[in-house]
C-alpha cells in the first residue's frame, strides 16, 4: 500500500474502475460510526506521531456517499482529495471540486471521499493568521541547484512556516510546511480503513 503524495500533491487522482481480486479493508461489516451519516461530510481530528515534530493534532474531512450500504459489506473505492496552497479542507469542498456530489449521485453505493488538511503554521501560535494550509513539497535545492533566487534583499522574501527551523526569508526557497505529509496520509488511511469498508484495489 503506497501513497505517491510527493508527485502529484495538490491534484486528486482519477477513480479506476473496480479490478478483479478485490482487496477489502479491515471495516468490513463493521457498523457505520456515527458521523458522518451517509450523504454527509465532518471534520474529524487525527493524532500523527510526525518522525521530526514528534506526536501532532490534526484533522482531516471525509464525506461517506449517500447510497453507502448500511451493512458496510461491499467493498468501495477512497479517493483522497487534496487542496492547493493555502486552502483548507473544508473550503477545498465547497468551491467547487464537488466529488462528494458525483459519489452520492451513485446508486450503487458511490465512493469513500477524504479531504485532507494541510498544515497552516505560520504566524504567532494557533490558530495561525494567515491560515496557509500547505503540504511538505518545497526545498532550496534540486538537481540542478538552487530552485528559485536566493539573493532576495532587494525584493520580498519568503514566508517560513514555523515547522521548518532550517528556512531564512532571505535565502531560503522553503515556501510550504515541514511536517512529514506522507505519515500523515498514510496515518489517515489506516484510520479510515477502519470503520469503513475500503476497497484497496481502487483507492486514488
Amino acid at each position: 500500500m503506497a501513497v505517491v503524495l510527493p508527485l502529484l500533491p495538490l491534484l486528486p487522482l482519477l477513480l479506476l474502475p473496480p479490478a478483479q481480486g478485490v482487496l477489502p479493508s479491515p471495516g468490513c461489516s463493521s457498523p457505520l460510526p456515527s458521523i458522518p451519516r451517509p450523504g454527509q461530510s465532518h471534520n474529524l481530528p487525527i493524532l500523527i506521531h510526525d518522525p521530526v515534530q514528534g506526536p501532532v493534532s490534526r484533522s482531516y474531512r471525509v464525506h461517506l456517499a449517500k447510497h453507502w450500504p448500511y451493512a458496510n459489506t461491499s467493498p468501495r473505492p477512497l479517493l483522497l482529495d487534496f487542496h492547493g496552497w493555502t486552502g483548507h479542507a473544508s473550503g477545498h469542498e465547497r468551491d467547487g471540486h464537488n466529488f462528494f456530489a458525483v459519489s452520492d449521485e451513485d446508486e450503487g453505493g458511490g465512493f469513500l471521499v477524504v479531504s485532507p488538511e494541510g498544515m497552516a503554521d505560520v504566524g504567532e501560535g494557533p490558530p495561525y493568521p494567515h491560515g496557509w494550509g500547505s503540504w511538505n513539497i518545497s526545498q532550496s535545492s534540486g538537481p540542478l541547484g538552487s530552485v528559485c533566487e536566493t539573493d532576495r534583499e532587494n525584493w520580498e522574501g519568503t514566508v517560513c512556516y514555523n515547522s521548518c527551523p532550517s528556512c531564512d526569508p532571505l535565502t531560503s526557497c522553503e515556501w510550504t510546511s515541514c511536517y512529514d505529509d506522507i505519515a500523515y496520509t498514510l496515518a489517515l488511511i489506516e484510520k479510515v480503513e477502519d470503520p469503513a469498508i475500503v476497497e484497496f484495489a481502487t483507492m486514488s
